[in-house]
């Protein structure tokens, strides 16, 4: 062997070395290269997992709060409710009690207006009464009286009767006869009619001031009568005006009970309403992510060892 070939030799043996290094150093390196895209592919992996875990543990915390506060505010509802409820009942208590109040005030002003009209009603009739009365003893007065002064007058007029009488006798007793014995009887008789004229006239006096009397006691009578007639027309009036009144105040306090009862109504909450739940949440899908390719198998880079 030549020298020149021995050069080539040891040139070649040299490369061949080399190469080989080269193959075995290139298969280090895939296959470290290989095992950082594989660490780094599952870091990827393990973050990407961690980051959709962590969105949907963040997801169901939102949906339990908002839950939370549904129920919370579902709650609030019911306890504004409840207050509202208990607020209006003890608003309509008062109500209650208001109109009892008012109702008995206005009785009582009723029976009252009733027992003063009562008692004017009874003053009436008490004058009337007392009329009445007034009436029979003044009627039986006036009588007494007329009965009296008849009897006086009947007794004068006997009085002249016998007188007279006596006048006559003495007059036959004189004897006379004739023209005188007339003259003397006309006289008389002149006297005596004119005596009775007399007391004609007294008793027709008499008769005419009993009358007036009477006519003016039983028109005093008729007067009081007519009052008492138009004061109990009037008693009733009132009355009736007292008992409108009355129904009228009445009305007006159920109305301002009602618009009261009203006004508490409407002070009333809303009934307590639960929202519906709301969906939970759904998990998110997991990522796919490629993985690094992998290098040549042993027996695949075996094939090219030069």
């Amino acid at each position: 062997m030549t020298f020149g070939n021995r050069s080539k030799e040891r040139a070649a043996k040299k490369q061949h070395e080399y190469d080989v290094k080269r193959w075995q150093y290139d298969w280090q390196q895939m296959q470290d290269d290989y095992a950082y895209q594989l660490d780094a592919w599952q870091i990827q992996v393990d973050n990407a997992e961690e980051q959709r875990q962590w969105k949907n543990e963040i997801a169901t915390q939102e949906w339990v709060d908002k839950d939370r506060m549904r129920i919370f505010d579902y709650n609030n509802q019911v306890s504004a409710y409840n207050a509202s409820v208990q607020s209006y009942e003890t608003q309509l208590d008062y109500n209650n009690l208001a109109l009892e109040i008012t109702t008995n005030d206005n009785t009582r002003k009723y029976n009252e207006q009733q027992t003063q009209i009562g008692f004017q009603n009874e003053d009436l009739l008490m004058k009337l009464d007392d009329a009445y009365t007034d009436t029979g003893v003044a009627v039986r007065g006036a009588t007494a009286d007329f009965k009296k002064a008849a009897a006086e007058l009947g007794r004068k007029s006997d009085e002249i009767g016998q007188k007279t009488l006596q006048a006559k006798g003495k007059q036959l007793a004189l004897g006379q006869t004739g023209r005188s014995a007339r003259k003397g009887l006309q006289a008389i008789l002149a006297q005596q009619g004119e005596q009775q004229n007399a007391l004609v006239d007294l008793i027709q006096r008499e008769e005419s001031s009993y009358g007036l009397k009477f006519e003016t006691i039983t028109n005093n009578l008729t007067k009081t009568q007519n009052q008492t007639a138009f004061g109990q027309r009037q008693l009733q009036e009132s009355l009736k005006s007292a008992t409108a009144q009355y129904e009228a105040d009445q009305q007006n306090a159920a109305l301002q009970k009602y618009s009261a009862d009203l006004g508490a109504e409407a002070q009333l909450a809303p009934e307590p309403v639960l929202s519906p739940q709301l969906s939970k949440p759904i998990d998110l899908p997991k990522p796919e992510i490629l993985p690094p390719k992998e290098p040549p198998t042993a027996e695949q880079w075996e094939e090219i060892k030069p």
